[in-house]
């Protein structure tokens, strides 16, 4: 049986053993775990004041990783109670289907886009 991957609360040591030393921002996340290693990381952090969406990996994911990961966010994304900014870097039709929406505006990875909370199912 292949090794699925679980997904934990981010706790200040599991973010520390991701990135090899403290979070870079304010975050409210989760991590991915493979085998008890953390390979990746999402969720929302706070830099600059402004709730942006991200997700990341350290290893490759299988199609089959990638969509428990996508369906885990989007949950997650979903229990937030305030609008969520995110940078798309090549992920935009993924992004429209969370919710996200483009701003016109572009950052330094690709287009700004925002999930408000007016949602609907």
């Amino acid at each position: 049986d292949p090794i699925m991957i679980e997904f934990r609360p981010a706790t200040p040591a599991l973010v520390e053993e991701y990135y090899g030393g403290p979070a870079p921002w304010t975050m409210k996340a989760h991590v991915a775990l493979r085998d008890g290693r953390v390979v990746g990381i999402g969720g929302v952090h706070y830099g600059g004041g402004v709730p942006t969406a991200f997700s990341e990996a350290k290893e490759p994911l299988s199609k089959k990783e990638a969509a428990r990961c996508a369906r885990f966010m989007e949950r997650f994304l979903a229990g937030l109670k305030s609008p969520v900014f995110a940078e798309c870097m090549g992920c935009r039709k993924l992004l429209e289907r969370f919710g996200f929406r483009a701003t016109g505006e572009q950052g330094a990875a690709g287009p700004i886009m925002v999930r408000s909370l007016s949602r609907s199912a």
